[in-house]
């Protein structure tokens, strides 16, 4: 059974996915593929590239389907659920989720095919909750490879 405690760290996470995914169950809820191993072009030293990711957050399905009907092409109307391929610019909201959190740094942002993004922790980035889902407006942008 899913609770709180199940987020507060990736092991307590995996174990409850051990737990309540088997190979061949079918999941009866609407989902969104986070990772295509077979669309993307990145190199998964860690091995998760061998299996598509796939979210449950009703927050960024519901975007998916908005922007997929056409009803939100842009940042004023909703966010964007950016890819490596999406034409982003200073200003747009995006939506992801907090996949890491350090001290350092800040809140590491995931997006559509491990497009990471920051939210430095002068900007709140250590607030902001692990595995939340986040709508972040891009204030810079790195287009190195």
């Amino acid at each position: 059974q899913y609770t709180e405690d199940n987020v507060t760290s990736a092991e307590n996470l995996d174990t409850l996915a051990e737990t309540l995914l088997t190979v061949g169950k079918k999941i009866n809820q609407r989902g969104l593929v986070m990772v295509d191993p077979k669309k993307s072009s990145e190199d998964y030293a860690t091995g998760i590239g061998s299996f598509p990711v796939v979210s449950l957050r009703p927050s960024l399905i519901d975007t998916a389907e908005k922007l997929e009907a056409g009803t939100s092409e842009d940042s004023k109307s909703g966010p964007l659920l950016p890819t490596h391929d999406t034409n982003l610019f200073m200003g747009a909201y995006v939506q992801g989720y907090v996949t890491r959190i350090d001290p350092r740094y800040g809140a590491f942002v995931r997006f559509l095919d491990n497009l990471t993004g920051l939210v430095p922790k002068l900007k709140k980035g250590l607030e902001l909750p692990l595995y939340g889902t986040v709508t972040c407006r891009i204030m810079a942008l790195d287009v190195t490879t």
